[in-house]
């Protein structure tokens, strides 16, 4: 990154600093990254905004660019993005721990990324009051997966009406390491000819809609939007209950789909009344005790949760989508593997095991040891 940030470049923190004082010494810290959509901002506007005892400068400059796929497709029209420089002014300790930081020599640069993080949330409070005053619906609140560059930043000071860098670097997103290493990875023909030869049975997958949704908790989580990690998640793990408990009343108690739905028909009784007794104990199932408890926790730990986003307007942290997506993937593992492994012979386990099979190299070992 040789290009000096505009900020920097024009001393916008001075100009727009209605506190700005020639005798005190500035500390700052600016980001400059570029967004997927386009802020409809007049190119170079610039606004500070004061919030939690930090002022925060954003400036947003409009970028309009040809992409180098267009020789080979049609591109409708330039690419049109916005470029955000946002400028943090920091206090003396504020500064003091980022030298810290950076004069430890180790990797750990978790106070950029608490600074980059409020910065953002400041960022996204600007483009939720864009959208709601001028109904502008292609932007959206953004979580740092979803940024189409990886952030830059500089530390620096301003006395005498000159800029002094510290340290300047990038914030590489390590957190969706899940979704480079599927980009990255390429099936060998073998399983391309799979999905060719078998494109007739994928369409008509049984509940094709669970494991989608789980690839979408999965991929949201990786793109940190954790409200939708979490919705999407516990929508996959719900229907793949309600599938598992239906199908076993109509291939294995020949009732018809009605009557099999009907004994889904509230959540917790497709747990307990037969889930537990008729799947898992029914057909004695391996690491069926872990299941339970697994399923346990899940329903008095995490089933609320969903409600709590969707209702009261809850925002979950890292951990808590962490916490609920290791249950979700352990409860699939556990019942895949228990359905798969079973030495009783039935209708619906004949009917599962034409259709479902693990594909995951997860220790089903680790995963019951954890609910034992």
């Amino acid at each position: 990154m040789d290009k000096e940030f505009n900020t920097i470049q024009e001393k916008t923190f001075k100009k727009y600093n209605p506190k700005f004082n020639a005798n005190n010494k500035l500390y700052l810290i600016t980001f400059r990254y570029l967004l997927p959509f386009r802020i409809p901002f007049i190119n170079g506007n610039t606004t500070m905004i004061d919030i939690e005892e930090k002022a925060v400068l954003f400036q947003f400059l409009q970028s309009s660019e040809r992409d180098s796929m267009e020789d080979r497709v049609f591109i409708y029209r330039p690419l049109k993005r916005t470029i955000i420089e946002s400028t943090i002014f920091l206090n003396r300790d504020d500064f003091k721990r980022l030298k810290r930081e950076a004069n430890s020599g180790s990797m750990n640069t978790s106070e950029i990324s608490n600074l980059f993080d409020f910065q953002l949330k400041v960022l996204n409070n600007l483009i939720e009051s864009t959208i709601i005053k001028f109904n502008h619906y292609n932007l959206y609140s953004l979580n740092k997966g979803e940024l189409s560059s990886v952030p830059f930043y500089k530390t620096y000071t301003f006395y005498a009406d000159t800029c002094t860098e510290f340290n300047h670097g990038a914030i590489f997103l390590d957190y969706f390491k899940g979704l480079e290493i599927n980009e990255n990875a390429t099936l060998d023909n073998k399983k391309f000819f799979h999905i060719n030869q078998y494109y007739e049975d994928y369409k008509i997958f049984p509940n094709k809609h669970s494991v989608l949704l789980l690839g979408d908790a999965q991929r949201n989580f990786d793109l940190c939007d954790y409200n939708s990690t979490i919705i999407n998640a516990q929508t996959s793990v719900e229907t793949f209950i309600k599938f598992i408990v239906e199908n076993y009343y109509i291939y294995d108690k020949n009732l018809s789909k009605d009557d099999a739905k009907n004994k889904t028909s509230k959540f917790k009784n497709s747990i307990y009344d037969h889930l537990f007794p008729k799947v898992i104990d029914g057909l004695n199932l391996p690491s069926g005790e872990a299941l339970k408890n697994c399923l346990n926790i899940y329903y008095y730990d995490y089933y609320d949760f969903r409600n709590e986003i969707v209702h009261n307007g809850y925002n979950a942290s890292e951990k808590e989508a962490k916490d609920f997506l290791t249950t979700i993937l352990d409860i699939y593992t556990l019942i895949s593997y228990g359905l798969n492994n079973t030495g009783v012979s039935s209708n619906f386990v004949n009917y599962y095991k034409s259709h479902y099979f693990s594909s995951s190299g997860t220790s089903i070992n680790g995963v019951a040891n954890k609910y034992l």
